[in-house]
């Protein structure tokens, strides 16, 4: 049953320095992490899979499509964030900055239309752009 959503969290830049600043390791590391036990065939398999789909990078894909936590990291451009969440009851949607890798959110959304992952994009795009 769709129904009204509320939101408070932050917002941290994931420093990607350990993974070679790429995008695509640091959605492998996840992925890899979410199914320890897949073999490399296995991942062939699955990458090969979201190549054919026309995935621009599979890593990314595979993780947006095949896990419950899509909220927990937003990915705007090249720069990959991370969302502390914590679900309330209110309203409104704000988007604060505290500093340049970090902003805290509180967002209200129908959950019928949208998910929280999208929401945090949004707003975070419009923070980004005032600056």
């Amino acid at each position: 049953m769709s129904e009204m959503e509320y939101h408070k969290g932050k917002l941290k830049r994931v420093d990607l320095t350990e993974y070679d600043n790429s995008v695509s390791k640091f959605f492998e590391s996840l992925c890899r992490k979410m199914h320890p036990s897949n073999s490399e065939s296995d991942w062939e398999e699955d990458l090969n899979f979201y190549k054919r789909q026309g995935s621009d990078d599979p890593w990314v894909t595979m993780w947006f499509e095949d896990t419950s936590e899509y909220d927990k990291y937003i990915l705007i451009g090249d720069t990959v964030w991370e969302s502390e969440d914590t679900e309330l009851d209110s309203e409104g949607s704000i988007i604060t900055k505290v500093n340049d890798n970090e902003f805290e959110y509180y967002a209200a959304f129908y959950n019928g239309g949208t998910y929280l992952g999208e929401e945090l994009e949004y707003l975070l795009k419009s923070q980004l752009q005032k600056n």
